[in-house]
């Protein structure tokens, strides 16, 4: 399966890239990622192709994750074109996700990403297939376990509880930690 992530050196698609390729779940060769700063000699030790913005990233992609801040998500203008898209993007609903064109999934991982141990929500759209689902928590089983939500509100509610606004607080806790390790 070729897996584009735009926003794939940033934290939560640089920790789902990393997992991807280490448990072996994607060849390196199948990566395609897009960031802001460019393509770099390698991604985590690997050689992965990089994308020149988001119309190739999607060409050369089966599934595209979505991995920006939500502020960000209107300037991408994505054409998915029939794709499944999955989306780390807190706020931004189906309704404006299904507009570029896929077979979308909200999903919410969590600062555990980095370790592998994230639990992750996730809501699949209404056009989403058994393949669909099957790919969603294979990949997102890289990071750690998944578990499919019945509606929109539940993912609304697992993003306040254990998304974007906890994560702040563990990276904080994380940082201040290393500091103090690192000065014995």
């Amino acid at each position: 399966m070729q897996v584009g992530i735009i926003g794939g050196t940033g934290w939560l698609g640089g920790a789902l890239g990393r997992a991807l390729i280490g448990s072996g779940r994607v060849a390196p060769a199948d990566l395609v990622i897009l960031n802001r700063s460019g393509a770099r000699a390698d991604y985590f030790g690997h050689r992965v192709s990089w994308a020149a913005d988001v119309a190739d990233l999607v060409a050369r992609s089966e599934v595209v994750v979505v991995s920006v801040r939500p502020q960000d998500w209107p300037g991408l203008d994505l054409r998915a074109g029939g794709r499944l898209v999955i989306s780390f993007m807190a706020g931004v609903g189906m309704a404006a996700l299904a507009a570029a064109g896929g077979r979308v999934v909200r999903a919410m991982p969590n600062a555990a990403a980095e370790i592998g141990a994230s639990y992750t929500p996730w809501l699949a759209g209404p056009g989403g297939t058994a393949a669909d689902r099957a790919a969603v928590a294979a990949l997102l089983g890289a990071i750690g376990p998944e578990e499919e939500l019945p509606d929109e509100d539940q993912i609304e509610l697992m993003t306040a509880l254990s998304g974007a606004g906890p994560a702040y607080p563990a990276l904080m806790a994380s940082a201040m930690l290393r500091f103090l390790t690192a000065r014995g």
